[in-house]
């Protein structure tokens, strides 16, 4: 199961944010993470996303110490580049998991939005 993070969760969103952030800023070195990439062209644009899941149990203890998120395994982010022409989005969003797989977070992700 795949949960969008959204501002609508309080402090858990700020606290997946966070998380992300420090393993980013310390390039994945402290926090272990998993890494996937993926490059879509069709349509007459070019779509880059990249993945990155953290299943480590102490910072799922730490982020849900209550255990609200019952089956939560990990927390994922993708970021995601159109290029169309000359025009470039970016996008960044964030994702509570009820598994570990980065490769099943990116599967996951290209699923939904095609439904």
């Amino acid at each position: 199961m795949l949960w969008p993070g959204s501002d609508n969760q309080g402090n858990l969103y700020d606290e997946v944010k966070a998380t992300f952030r420090m393993a980013e800023k310390e390039a994945f070195t402290t926090i272990e993470g998993k890494a996937d990439r993926t490059v879509e062209k069709a349509h007459g644009r070019v779509e880059i996303r990249e993945y990155w899941t953290i299943s480590d149990p102490a910072i799922l203890e730490y982020l849900d110490p209550e255990k609200r998120w019952k089956g939560l395994q990990g927390i994922g982010m993708v970021r995601a580049e159109r290029r169309m022409d000359q025009e470039i989005t970016k996008e960044t969003r964030y994702f509570l998991l009820s598994f570990s797989s980065v490769k099943t977070f990116a599967y996951a992700v290209r699923s939904r939005l095609s439904d």
